[in-house]
């Protein structure tokens, strides 16, 4: 008897251990109570900055500059998870001004110009992540998306590329 009540204990939580490992891979939506399987996805980030440079007049001019993630493999993809690799990736992404002032203090003479124009500094503009089912649509996208971005020159230029918004 002694035996029997150890087994059924072991049973009882063995299954109870392959019941959770179950629920790992589901997520519970509220509104209809509707159970969905996470996504397993494949995506990368696109940052875009622009950057005061001066033009041969020593004026200011805003270029644009694409930067974009390798592709990440992502399992049980969400809304969290996707926010929080686009603030990993753009923390990579410097906003730094040391190129535009050693440009400013190289020609121009005049003190309260120059502390005028060092007022500006590089912004991100936009962010984006790029989702796709396969690794090899990913593949295919980013090629494209580092392609268009090396023809731009670091002129403002329309990325004209379909890939899926971002959901």
């Amino acid at each position: 008897m002694k035996y029997s009540a150890i087994a059924i204990l072991l049973i009882f939580n063995s299954c109870q251990q392959k019941e959770s490992l179950q629920t790992q891979d589901i997520q519970v939506v509220n509104p209809n109570n509707v159970i969905i399987y996470n996504e397993h996805k494949f995506i990368f980030v696109g940052i875009f900055k622009e950057e005061p440079t001066l033009d041969k007049f020593n004026l200011i001019e805003w270029k644009e500059k694409k930067y974009f993630s390798d592709i990440i493999e992502v399992n049980h993809y969400s809304e969290d998870k996707k926010y929080r690799i686009m603030d990993s990736i753009q923390k990579k992404i410097s906003l730094d001004n040391f190129e535009f002032r050693a440009q400013v203090e190289k020609n121009i003479n005049d003190p309260v110009k120059i502390d005028d124009l060092l007022k500006n500094y590089p912004k991100i503009t936009d962010r984006h992540v790029f989702e796709f089912k396969t690794y090899h649509e990913a593949s295919e996208k980013l090629s494209l998306a580092r392609m268009n971005e090396s023809q731009t020159d670091g002129k403002i230029k329309q990325v004209n590329i379909e890939f899926e918004s971002p959901k």
